[in-house]
């Protein structure tokens, strides 16, 4: 399952039991120092036949940093408009959910900002981070068309094969 070096320079090879008495218990097998220690771990790890890593997450789509860039790139701001919706992007929106998926946005997500920038911005200045938030969720919908129903697939050119829209 994982394979470390210990700080006396020795080689373990670590994973979990899976059947007997002592199923799901942490066994740990020690090997040599250097690179041949190194070698007989690694080998061992890959005997088990253990996933090395988790697979990879579904995406669904683009961040919403992704899509802030689009668009604050693709609208048509006066100067002072671009910079000052610039100042409010890359101060308190991006860092805090520029990460997030824009499609899974939640309330929860959005009232978890909104608390954490309650204690130091007045509340004015959230609506206004807020309305910006909505503009450039929107934004995407506008570019597809009014008279068309947006769904997942139309935003990320794929589907989940879960999921029945």
């Amino acid at each position: 399952m994982a394979v470390r070096q210990l700080k006396d320079g020795r080689w373990t090879c670590y994973y979990r039991i899976r059947e007997g008495k002592r199923k799901g218990k942490l066994r740990v097998e020690y090997f040599g120092r250097g690179s041949s220690g190194e070698a007989a771990a690694r080998k061992r790890n890959d005997g088990l036949g253990l996933l090395t890593r988790r697979p990879p997450r579904w995406h669904y789509g683009p961040t919403l940093g992704d899509l802030a860039k689009a668009y604050v790139a693709a609208k048509d701001f006066n100067a002072n408009s671009l910079k000052m919706l610039i100042i409010r992007l890359s101060s308190t929106i991006l860092p805090e959910l520029g990460h997030r998926e824009a499609l899974y946005l939640s309330a929860r997500d959005l009232d978890r900002y909104v608390n954490s920038c309650r204690r130091t911005v007045k509340d004015s200045t959230i609506r206004r981070e807020l309305t910006d938030i909505k503009a450039i969720l929107n934004w995407p919908l506008r570019a597809i068309g009014p008279s068309s129903r947006c769904t997942r697939s139309m935003l990320t050119g794929r589907q989940h094969p879960t999921t029945p829209f």
